[in-house]
Parts: C-alpha cells; structure tokens; sequence
C-alpha cells in the first residue's frame, strides 16, 4: 500500500511537471504569435485563423494555470514514527489502521488526479489546435503576400 501511495505521489508530481512544459510553449507560442501578427499580408482569412490561434493558446495558457490549482493531496504517516511505544503491543492493530488510512487517502487523491488529468489533456489540445491554427493563418498570409 505504502508503494502505491509513493507512485501515485510521483504520478502527481509528473502532472505538474508536464503542465509546466506545456505552459512554457505555449508561452513561446503566444510570444512567437504576438509578434508575427503584423506580417500576415492582404489575405482576409490569414487574420481570422491567426487570431483564433492566439485565442486557442490563451484559453490553453489559462486551462495550464488552473491545472496547477489541485494542491492538496493527501498521505498518511506511519504510526510507528508517531507512538513507537505502541509497537510492540499493538503492531497488528497499527498496521491495520495505517493500511486503512492509506487507503481513504489514496481514494481523495483520485479526484485530484483526475483534475489535473483533464486540465492536461485540455491544454494539449488547445495547444495543437492553437499552433496548426497560427501556423494556418500564417501560411495564408504569407501566401497571399505571395501572389
């Protein structure tokens, strides 16, 4: 129990660690954007996917800031640590009551990780969408210079 507690610690810990990468490219992205938008060209579409781009990776930079908001996860700590007196006289009833708190605090860490899961899915989405869609009203713009 106690290892499985220790993975889905380190499973929440990657969660923040994957959002943080993806906050930081779109970040560069947004960057990138804001500062190409002035060479789109003539062509009336290049704007309106261009933009809507930029309003995916907003949305997107929003959606990976919130999925840093879940906080609180919940751990036991081993009660040996707490009353070592107790060892001796009671190590069956100690170890059934660390193994059940382990396991109310593994289930309220569920929600926890589902939360941050489907922030993350949601910015990696914006994400793609919000970069084929720069990349989109870019090409159309520079085409349009183009002709």
């Amino acid at each position: 129990m106690a290892t499985g507690m220790g993975f889905q610690l380190n499973e929440l810990a990657g969660f923040d660690q994957k959002v943080s990468l993806l906050l930081t490219t779109i970040g560069v992205l947004l960057g990138l954007g804001l500062s190409g938008a002035s060479h789109l060209g003539p062509s009336g579409l290049a704007p309106a996917a261009f933009y809507a781009g930029l309003l995916a990776l907003l949305v997107g930079l929003v959606s990976a800031i919130a999925g840093y908001r879940p906080r609180r996860v919940e751990f036991t700590p081993a009660p040996l640590g707490i009353c070592p007196g107790l060892v001796d006289a009671s190590a069956s009833l100690l170890l059934g009551i660390e193994i059940d708190g382990m396991e109310v605090a593994f289930k309220a860490n569920m929600g926890v990780r589902e939360i941050k899961l489907a922030y993350l899915h949601l910015t990696l989405r914006l994400l793609v969408v919000g970069a084929a869609l720069l990349a989109l009203g870019y090409g159309i713009g520079v085409s349009g210079t183009l002709r």
